[in-house]
């Protein structure tokens, strides 16, 4: 079961009515290499994740805790994130190459894909409610 969740842990920033901001420090693969200080790309990025709970008062600010959610929203987010538009510019090349410069063909994918995301931001309200986190304080395990 536990291959089907996503998990990461983080540590709260803020807190509100019936909402929690996680600040989630990612750290990438290349951060562990020994040539990573000669590398251009960064190391770690911070996010911000919304988590929604009737239950805040059983938190506080600067708590650490781990975020989970399920793998299939990962996958739906990657899908349409990148993979849609991707065949959305893929689709209106192929379709109008052969009619228009290469300029014009570049211009109209951009704006189909500008399109694109812009119907997905008209309906992320929407989309967000299928994506819920769940939120688990982490118990340290004091030295004694």
């Amino acid at each position: 079961m536990s291959d089907r969740i996503i998990s990461h842990n983080g540590k709260i920033v803020s807190i509100h009515d019936e909402t929690i901001v996680v600040e989630i420090v990612s750290q990438e693969a290349c951060a562990s290499c020994s040539a990573s200080a000669l590398c251009s790309s960064t190391s770690s990025k911070k996010k911000e994740i919304i988590v929604h709970s009737n239950q805040t008062y059983n938190y506080y600010i600067g708590q650490e805790v781990s975020v989970s959610a399920k793998r299939e929203l990962a996958l739906k987010a990657v899908l349409l994130a990148y993979v849609l538009p991707l065949f959305i510019m893929l689709f209106a090349v192929i379709l109008i190459s052969h009619s228009f410069s290469d300029i014009i063909v570049a211009l109209i994918a951009l704006i189909a894909v500008a399109m694109y995301y812009f119907i997905l931001y008209l309906f992320r309200t929407r989309i967000e409610k299928d994506y819920k986190f769940y939120i688990e304080a982490i118990n340290l395990k004091s030295g004694l």
